[in-house]
């Protein structure tokens, strides 16, 4: 996967790296390179993230149609 980032020099002498197209992600380093590299850090981590809110998502709405089934079906449910 390719994504565009930007590097800008800040005014405490720090590099800041963003991730414009993945909304919050930045990493800042001492040189740009360094920023660059805690940039690939932290969008693993939001990717990973968004992996996982995805699958509970889809598990979420699983679980609702088997809950949908199981009512039009005339079983009775107990909340957990």
């Amino acid at each position: 996967m390719k994504l565009l980032i930007e590097v800008n020099n800040e005014s405490d002498g720090l590099y800041k790296a963003l991730c414009k197209p993945l909304p919050g992600c930045a990493a800042d380093g001492r040189n740009p390179h360094e920023a660059i590299r805690n940039l690939r850090y932290a969008i693993r981590g939001y990717l990973a993230a968004v992996d996982h809110s995805t699958k509970l998502s889809m598990q979420a709405k699983k679980l609702e149609k088997h809950r949908a089934k199981c009512i039009e079906n005339g079983m009775v449910l107990a909340d957990a």
